[in-house]
C-alpha cells in the first residue's frame, strides 16, 4: 500500500479550518450537539503563545451554539489553556454578556444585548445565529415551566414564559412545533368545558422523584435497623465478657497476684525453701 503523502501537506491552520467548516455545516442543519463538538476541537487546539483569529471566532460561535442547543453556557473545555481562556473572555465579551442575560432569564436584558450588538453580530457573521436566540430563550423558559407546573393554558404560557407579541395563537404554534420535534416532553389537549382553550400538560416527573425519596427513606431505615442490631450485639457481648469497671479491676488484680507468685522469694517459693531446710535438720538429729 503506497503512501499518498497527502497528509504531509496539511498545516495546523488546515486542521482548524476543517473543524470550523464542519461546525458551520452542522449549524446550518441545526445539529447543535455536533456543531458544539467541532467548535470545541478548534477552541481547545494547543498553542504556545498567540491565539489565532479562527480560534476566537470559533469560541464566539461556540457560545451561541450552546445557547441554542442546551439553553446555557457550559464550562470552557478543560483542554483550553489559561492564557487562551483569558483571551477568549476579553475578545468575546459581548457574547458572554448575551449568554449571561439568557441564563438569568432576563428577557429585557437579553433584548437589550441583542440590539446593542447588532453591528458586532454582522461583522462576525453571526447575525443568523443571534436571530435564533430569542426562540431558544422561549423554548428554555417553557421547558422550565414543567419543573413547576403540571398543566397550563396557552394564555398562562404567554404570560409567564413568552416574548411573542402576536398573542396566544402564535405561542400555541410554537409549542406545537416543540412537541412535534420532541424538544418538549409534553402533550396538548383541549379543555372539556372550553374546546377553544388548549392545555399544555407536562409529565408527572414529581412522581418519579417521590418514588426515589421513598426508596432512599426505606434504605436508610434498613441501615438504621442493621446498626441497631450491631449495637445491641456489642452490648450483649460486653456484658457476657464482664467488660465493666469492676470486672477489669478484678482481672488486673489477679494478673498482678499471679505474677508475684512466680517470682523467686515470693510466698510460694519461700514456703518450699523453708520446708526443705526443716527436713534436713530432722534427719540430722536422727543420726
Amino acid at each position: 500500500m503506497s503512501v499518498s503523502g497527502f497528509s504531509t501537506n496539511l498545516t495546523y491552520r488546515d486542521h482548524l479550518q476543517f473543524y470550523m467548516y464542519s461546525a458551520m455545516i452542522y449549524m446550518a442543519l441545526q445539529k447543535w450537539e455536533q456543531a458544539s463538538h467541532c467548535l470545541s476541537v478548534v477552541i481547545s487546539a494547543p498553542t504556545a503563545k498567540s491565539v489565532s483569529k479562527i480560534m476566537v471566532e470559533a469560541y464566539k460561535k461556540w457560545i451561541l451554539v450552546n445557547l441554542l442547543g442546551h439553553g446555557k453556557l457550559p464550562l470552557t473545555p478543560g483542554l483550553v489553556a489559561a492564557h487562551v481562556s483569558r483571551v477568549y473572555l476579553s475578545l468575546a465579551r459581548p457574547y458572554i454578556s448575551l449568554a449571561e442575560a439568557f441564563e438569568k432569564g432576563d428577557l429585557q436584558k437579553l433584548n437589550a444585548e441583542i440590539n446593542l450588538g447588532q453591528s458586532i453580530w454582522r461583522t462576525d457573521n453571526n447575525a443568523g445565529l443571534v436571530s435564533q436566540v430569542s426562540g431558544a430563550f422561549d423554548k428554555s423558559l417553557i421547558i422550565k415551566l414543567g419543573r413547576t407546573f403540571s398543566a397550563l393554558t396557552m394564555s398562562d404560557v404567554l404570560q409567564r414564559a413568552s416574548s411573542f407579541p402576536q398573542g396566544v395563537q402564535d405561542v400555541e404554534e410554537f409549542v406545537v412545533s416543540l412537541v412535534m420535534s420532541n424538544e418538549l416532553k409534553a402533550t396538548l389537549s383541549h379543555s372539556a368545558r372550553n374546546e377553544t382553550t388548549t392545555m399544555l400538560r407536562f409529565p408527572l416527573r414529581t412522581q418519579n422523584h417521590g418514588f426515589r425519596e421513598e426508596y432512599i427513606r426505606a434504605r436508610l431505615m434498613r441501615i438504621r435497623a442493621a446498626l441497631h442490631t450491631i449495637s445491641r450485639g456489642i452490648a450483649q457481648t460486653g456484658q457476657a465478657l464482664e467488660f465493666s469497671q469492676e470486672g477489669l479491676h478484678f482481672i488486673t488484680k489477679n494478673q498482678k497476684w499471679n505474677g508475684n507468685s512466680e517470682k523467686p522469694g515470693g510466698v510460694g517459693s519461700g514456703e518450699a525453701d523453708g520446708g526443705g531446710d526443716i527436713d534436713e535438720d530432722l534427719m540430722g538429729d536422727g543420726h
